[in-house]
């Protein structure tokens, strides 16, 4: 890869936390993301099998993205550092300094939300701002 297209990367990565920092900002009314080309929309807060009301899980109805755009969303969280398989439907990507971003296939709220895919998000610096107390946040793909 030449530094160019890690320059791309990176910055593709940066762009990718920064929107969904603003997911998860309450003081913004956003609950968009834009993946594949389409506008994916997260579930109110609260409601049946939706986004949960402390604010650290966001579920998107993504029922019209392609397993594949999902794991290509995953990956550029991950920017150049490769998901590697942890164990059966479990990936993780090790950004350094306590970052990881984890794709999984399984989660115990799998029956209650109707998730096919969950991207766990740790050590963030842009999602502790939001909250310092809060470690992981959660976006699940319906």
């Amino acid at each position: 890869m030449t530094n160019k297209q890690a320059g791309g990367v990176l910055a593709q990565q940066q762009k990718r936390f920064d929107e969904i920092a603003n997911l998860f900002d309450k003081s913004k009314p956003n609950d968009t993301l834009d993946i594949g080309g389409k506008k994916i929309q997260a579930t109110p807060p609260g409601s049946p099998g939706g986004s949960n009301l402390s604010g650290t899980t966001k579920v998107l109805k993504s029922q019209n993205l392609t397993d594949q755009q999902i794991r290509d969303y995953a990956q550029q969280l991950a920017g150049n550092n490769p998901l590697v398989q942890k164990a059966p439907n479990i990936w993780l990507a090790d950004l350094g300094g306590g970052k990881t971003v984890t794709l999984r296939s399984i989660s115990s709220s799998q029956v209650t939300t109707g998730a096919r895919w969950t991207i766990d998000l740790r050590g963030s610096s842009a999602l502790q701002k939001l909250n310092p107390s809060v470690k992981q946040y959660e976006i699940k793909f319906k």
